[in-house]
């Protein structure tokens, strides 16, 4: 017979830390579909509770489920008002009461006690995930690659680790069944997912990942004489849209736009060294560009000007980055 019965409170923390990931990967395959702040905010929440989360999953039988109710207690107390919307939705599909797990008013156990061993460097290793990806509050940090990349990483990860620490058979069988996990993470990486996988291992004494072919990722090239006239190759930009505008110097214009050579959705990120940045108004769903950018670079300055319905928006500046991916 198979059991269909409701997740505990342990499990459902593993599912909404796949959920998590889902976005990421989701994210990555469709940089348009981006929800910035949202995914911050997931990030936040994760920062602190990630590692109490795995805790949970590897207190004893008896003490587990208090455990887990005191990581939700946390999460609900911490979680600004839409997050608090996502984790009553997740509860809620499946099949548990969010009420009993999301007041601090209610009855939860004290909070768990530290992740040791290979278990804490899997649960270690994901909260350097998602710092790595909570880099991005910082629009010029925004990498399309490093979302794809763990979320290629990290797909299912969340329940796995739970499994992991919460499995029987004691400390030792846990332990192996987490070195064994932490292997096939670096066996089964390659390309981007390895660069971006060693990058966030760094400084990790226990997990080593060595470098592989073909981690060459996308990277910020400088606007210049030489590089202004093919910056721009290869990006298709029907239907772009200026997404988010930071008027800090430096200042940072966000577009969505299109990899025609990969035939894919892209973003672009431009980094512009200016003290005086023209006002643009950018609603929720974008500013819809009439056509393509203009790009050009002196010995002196740069100058873009974007196409939009109400005629050019200009940025003159001493220096630059473009980053398209």
């Amino acid at each position: 017979m198979i059991w269909k019965g409701r997740p505990g409170e342990v499990a459902a923390l593993g599912l909404l830390l796949d959920r998590t990931y889902a976005e990421v990967a989701a994210a990555g395959a469709h940089p348009h579909r981006l929800d910035r702040p949202a995914l911050l905010g997931q990030f936040e929440l994760w920062d602190t509770h990630l590692l109490p989360a795995v805790a949970a999953a590897g207190a004893p039988v008896r003490e587990r489920s208090r455990a887990a109710r005191a990581v939700w207690h946390g999460l609900g107390a911490h979680a600004r008002p839409e997050l608090a919307g996502w984790l009553r939705a997740h509860l809620t599909g499946l099949g548990l009461e969010p009420g009993p797990l999301l007041d601090p008013a209610g009855t939860a156990g004290p909070p768990p006690g530290p992740v040791r061993g290979r278990v804490g460097t899997l649960a270690v290793l994901q909260t350097r995930i998602l710092e790595r990806l909570g880099e991005m509050r910082d629009l010029a940090r925004l990498r399309r690659w490093e979302l794809a990349a763990a979320g290629a990483v990290c797909a299912g990860l969340g329940t796995e680790t739970m499994h992991i620490a919460g499995g029987f058979g004691g400390t030792a069988h846990r332990e192996r069944s987490a070195d064994r996990r932490l292997r096939t993470l670096v066996e089964g990486s390659d390309g981007p997912a390895r660069a971006f996988l060693r990058t966030v291992a760094a400084g990790l004494d226990d997990l080593d990942v060595p470098e592989a072919a073909g981690e060459a990722t996308p990277a910020p090239e400088r606007i210049t004489v030489g590089t202004a006239g093919r910056l721009l190759d290869g990006l298709d930009f029907t239907g772009a849209r200026i997404r988010a505008v930071d008027g800090a110097d430096p200042a940072i214009v966000q577009l969505d736009l299109r990899r025609a050579d990969q035939d894919r959705e892209a973003i672009g990120v431009i980094v512009l060294n200016v003290p005086r940045f023209p006002a643009l108004d950018v609603p929720p769903d974008g500013l819809a560009l009439t056509g393509r950018p203009r790009l050009t670079a002196s010995a002196d300055d740069i100058e873009l000007a974007i196409p939009l319905a109400g005629g050019d928006w200009t940025v003159s500046a001493a220096a630059g980055t473009w980053y398209a991916d």
